[in-house]
């Protein structure tokens, strides 16, 4: 997972979303990218996948 940002523009990208999801401001970001680290960790095949599980 990544959260970059894109000039004025922030985005998260992870292996569970197809393309990366953007955002105007950098708060509404760290909350989806908060919100995929928890998806993620839940995610028994991904999790096995990244070696986690």
């Amino acid at each position: 997972m990544t959260l970059e940002r894109h000039g004025d523009r922030f985005a998260v990208a992870s292996l569970r979303l197809e393309q990366a999801t953007s955002f105007d401001s950098q708060d509404e970001a760290q909350r989806a990218f908060d919100a995929e680290v928890a998806a993620v960790e839940k995610d028994p095949e991904l999790m096995s996948r990244l070696g986690g599980a």
